[in-house]
């Protein structure tokens, strides 16, 4: 037997029958414990989970700044020109077909990095994270613009669940401290600085 336990304080408690029961009359587990402060739910939850979550705004044409925000994408986005400058922002792509992408056209840029959140007990660094709430989502197209992913060592930007993470025919693309996970492809890059 396996028996698998999370609790809310963020431990997680594995036990293990022992190879070696001490008596035929009982089992001897094995505890194995780890303490995690960033657990990843999002595999967990259905899309209504979200509803509580902002919609992004599908055409860009200024600067749109979303400082520590919790959005979903219901639409395929497009930067047409201007910034979309996504700081610390939990993304959810909702499912569709085709899938739903983010595309920077010649002119636009898309930035995704951390938001410092500062407060008496310090400085928190949190990471911009975009994910699907089931099927996967069509990724970030780079047609001509500019694509800047960057983050502190201690909070790196994170894009899930896409065909493609990042598809990029021309303009330029920058990325540093980023995980890609769970995607069919992470960087497909032709033509780009």
């Amino acid at each position: 037997q396996f028996s698998l336990r999370m609790t809310v304080d963020h431990i997680f408690e594995c036990d293990m029958p022992a190879i070696y029961p001490t008596s035929s009359s009982s089992t001897t587990f094995l505890r194995l414990t780890t303490v995690g402060t960033a657990i990843d739910f999002t595999d967990f939850l259905s899309c209504s989970e979200y509803s509580s979550y902002s919609a992004i705004n599908y055409s860009i044409t200024t600067t749109t700044q979303y400082p520590n925000q919790n959005l979903f994408i219901d639409g395929n986005v497009e930067i047409i020109s201007g910034i979309l400058d996504l700081q610390g922002c939990r993304i959810v792509v909702n499912p569709h077909t085709p899938p739903y992408t983010i595309t920077v056209k010649s002119g636009g840029t898309l930035i995704m990095n951390e938001f410092e959140l500062i407060n008496s007990s310090g400085t928190t660094h949190i990471p911009t994270h975009i994910f699907a709430c089931s099927t996967m989502w069509g990724g970030i197209i780079n047609d001509g613009g500019t694509l800047d992913l960057y983050a502190a060592k201690t909070a790196f930007t994170k894009i899930e669940d896409a065909l493609i993470a990042i598809d990029s025919e021309g303009g330029n693309v920058q990325v540093r401290y980023t995980t890609f996970d769970h995607n069919g492809l992470g960087i497909l890059i032709d033509g780009t600085n």
